[in-house]
């Protein structure tokens, strides 16, 4: 008999550990089942940040507001479903905005380094610096 409450005991805290992300599973699940032809890696992924998002956004909002915690899980669904189906956007946004910032590296180095050369040819072809007003 001390196995069966050993065992209720550890169920009883896993339930509750695991309780709270449901809503967030079932949204990111939903979300699954739409997008049909991923990868195993990316649905691991994107579901993945749709709990996360679930959970943080979720938290947030019921500590803002004085929402009760079923109206909390509903919208925390709908997090999680939004947060899976924009992380393909939010992915397509970052290379994009990572490449073109790596594109315009060389652009931004060249000017730094045209603006300092310039500095350092002024400094050299005028090496006494002029006398202010009231000097000699």
């Amino acid at each position: 008999m001390a196995w069966k409450t050993t065992f209720l005991h550890l169920w009883d805290m896993t339930r509750h550990a695991v309780e709270p992300f449901v809503p967030g599973v079932l949204g990111a699940l939903v979300g699954q089942f739409i997008r049909p032809g991923l990868g195993m890696r990316q649905r691991f992924v994107q579901w993945t940040v749709g709990v996360i998002v679930f959970h943080f956004v979720s938290g947030a909002l019921l500590a803002l507001t004085d929402w009760p915690d079923a109206v909390g899980d509903v919208i925390g669904f709908f997090v999680a479903f939004l947060a899976f189906e924009a992380l393909h956007a939010w992915q397509k946004a970052a290379i994009e905005a990572g490449a073109s910032a790596i594109k315009d590296t060389g652009a931004v180095w060249r000017q730094l380094m045209q603006g300092w050369a310039a500095r350092i040819g002024a400094a050299k072809a005028d090496p006494v610096p002029p006398t202010t007003e009231g000097e000699g």
